[in-house]
């Protein structure tokens, strides 16, 4: 096993997050600056907030952070608003229709960022996780979120649990 195969945990103590003026994303682990960092999270549905990974601008991966709450302020606050950036989720709110067709189903849904519709091509894209959350994906490949089912309008449920 060579070193490129070895899992490089970084010390949240010794990294420093920023962007420069063209929006690019810089992390400092100790003396060594890389830029046009991408983070990814390692568990984007189970535990979000936990385990970031960092690649490169070449797709390399850079290393791995357990923790980012242990990040300092400044380089937390900047982490989490790019990746709200790239793992954004809509929750939906309320569900107005919800119509099959050949297997497919069409969502008339109210979001969090305002009103959606959107098609899923079978039920296994919609996932019921603990706690009644829902984790639905369309044919494009956005996620959809509720956070908690039981909680949508009589009518929203009802039309939800023709589906789950």
């Amino acid at each position: 096993m060579g070193d490129s195969d070895i899992l490089r945990i970084l010390d949240p103590s010794e990294v420093r997050i920023f962007k420069d003026d063209f929006n690019r994303m810089w992390l400092r682990i100790g003396d060594e600056l890389i830029s046009d960092v991408r983070p990814v999270r390692a568990l984007p549905i189970s535990n979000p907030n936990k385990y970031i990974f960092f690649f490169d601008k070449d797709g390399n991966e850079i290393g791995m952070i357990q923790d980012p709450s242990k990040l300092d302020k400044d380089s937390r606050k900047t982490l989490f608003n790019e990746l709200e950036l790239i793992y954004f989720i809509p929750k939906i709110k309320r569900i107005y229709g919800l119509s099959e067709r050949y297997g497919t189903s069409s969502w008339d849904v109210e979001t969090d960022v305002g009103r959606r519709r959107f098609e899923v091509q079978d039920r296994e894209n919609i996932r019921v996780l603990p706690g009644r959350r829902v984790i639905i994906k369309d044919v494009d490949g956005n996620l959809y979120e509720i956070q908690d089912y039981h909680k949508l309008d009589p009518s929203s449920r009802a039309l939800l649990e023709t589906e789950i």
